[in-house]
This record gives structure tokens, C-alpha cells and sequence, in this order.
């Protein structure tokens, strides 16, 4: 499938707010790619993909689920806001036929992150959360920062969300946890 007629079903499948959202994170995603000597195309790709069945309801993602052979562990489940990642992995490669490991990755592990990250799924997400449409409070100082050191940025994102997540009283992905004690592991502070 081309990237155009791609898009025109990610347009489709979302509203218009979430489809300005994917190409923010296209645009983002490729800005990062040319900084960190990342296969631009494939970045961008990822990008405008991986947020592809967001708006889907909950019961719609399960069924999905269980038909693309995508597996939820317990907290992804029972946390609907986390769905969409593994699933729109297996959309991607199962449903726009895109078969590349790299890509299925980053777009699985956009909204947890995980240990030790491929360069592709770091910008993936880190794009998803400075996107240009992005305006919490440290979007900003993250925005620039993704471009000084992206390992720090993301351990800034993560620390920003578990708190969040813990302050409306939300579960915490293991994933999640894992890559924010890999990167202090690797020294990043």
C-alpha cells in the first residue's frame, strides 16, 4: 500500500484532531530522523501509523484483539488508553501490510516505551509525546530537549507520566517501568 492511500484510511479511521496528531508526530518523527541519522521514510512512516485504530471504541480494539492474533497482558487491558499501541502494531503489519520489525516495534511501544530501545522506537516516542500540536507544561523544554539528548527526554516523559498516572490513581505499565530503570541504569540523569 502507498503512503498516500495509507494516510487517506488513517484519515478515515480517526478524527480529525487524532489525524492532526499522527501528522504532527510524522513531521516530528522525521525532524528527529535526520537529526539522529535515522531512516527518515521509516520514521515518518511509524509516525503517521501509530496512532491508526485510537479512535476505535474499546470493544471494537478487543475484538480486533483477538481476530490479528495481538495478546493483551492484564494492564494493557484493563487500561483502554494503552490498547491502541499493540494493537495498531499488528493492524500495520496485518491490515496495510507493513512487515517491518523495526516499525511494528516502535509503533507498539509508543505509549509504554520498554528497555533498551531500537533508535527508531525512541523517536517514535518521543515524537508522539512533542509533537508541534502538544502543549502541556514541559512540552516545550522536551520538544528541545529530544534534540539534545534523547534518552534524558524520554526519561523526563516517563517520569511526567508515571506521575500522572499515579496522581489519577491509574496502573503503571511494566514496560514502562523497566525502560525508566534501564536508562537510569545506562547513567542517564
Amino acid at each position: 500500500m502507498e503512503v498516500q492511500q495509507i494516510e487517506q484510511c488513517i484519515k478515515k479511521m480517526t478524527k480529525e484532531t487524532r489525524f492532526n496528531h499522527s501528522k504532527g508526530v510524522e513531521y516530528m518523527a522525521g525532524e528527529l530522523a535526520k537529526h539522529y541519522n535515522v531512516n527518515v521514510e521509516k520514521a515518518m512512516l511509524a509516525g503517521l501509523m501509530h496512532d491508526c485504530v485510537k479512535n476505535l471504541p474499546y470493544e471494537e480494539m478487543l475484538r480486533l484483539c483477538r481476530e490479528l492474533g495481538c495478546e493483551l497482558d492484564t494492564v494493557t487491558e484493563n487500561e483502554s488508553k494503552l490498547i491502541h499501541a499493540p494493537l495498531g502494531a499488528y493492524y500495520v503489519k496485518k491490515i496495510f501490510g507493513i512487515d517491518d520489525e523495526e516499525i511494528f516495534d516502535a509503533i507498539y511501544y509508543h505509549t509504554t516505551a520498554k528497555a533498551d530501545m531500537s533508535m527508531l522506537t525512541k523517536i517514535i516516542y518521543i515524537a508522539d509525546a512533542v509533537e508541534p500540536n502538544r502543549n502541556y507544561d514541559i512540552a516545550e523544554e522536551m520538544r528541545k530537549l529530544a534534540f539534545e539528548d534523547i534518552d534524558l527526554a524520554i526519561l523526563k516523559v516517563i517520569d511526567y507520566t508515571i506521575n500522572k498516572l499515579v496522581s489519577s490513581g491509574r496502573m503503571l505499565h511494566n514496560e514502562t517501568i523497566n525502560a525508566r530503570n534501564y536508562l537510569i541504569s545506562k547513567g542517564v540523569k
